[in-house]
């Protein structure tokens, strides 16, 4: 019997691509500057759009044992524009 393989580690590199656009000194990252980033690195995904969306989403969730990671990015009016890191902090 043959079983399914599942791609593991999203998260972790999505993040770093979000940190580095920090690092970069740019506000934000949208969504699809991500996943042209994660495309460069040479990963491979089955499906990139809904992927990285489910790593955004578990990176700023919030849980009890868990603080978020990433933040939405939103202008004066609310809009949300891209992402970034949730501590201002980043070591340069």
């Amino acid at each position: 019997m043959k079983r399914n393989k599942y791609q593991i580690g999203i998260q972790e590199e999505v993040f770093k691509v979000v940190e580095d656009s920090k690092k970069k000194l740019l506000p934000f990252i949208t969504k699809e500057d991500i996943i042209k980033n994660l495309q460069q690195k040479k990963i491979k995904m089955r499906d990139p759009k809904n992927q990285v969306g489910q790593a955004l989403f578990h990176l700023q969730k919030k849980t009890k044992y868990r603080r978020p990671r990433i933040k939405k990015y939103l202008d004066k009016n609310g809009k949300k524009l891209g992402w970034t890191t949730y501590e201002e902090k980043i070591f340069l």
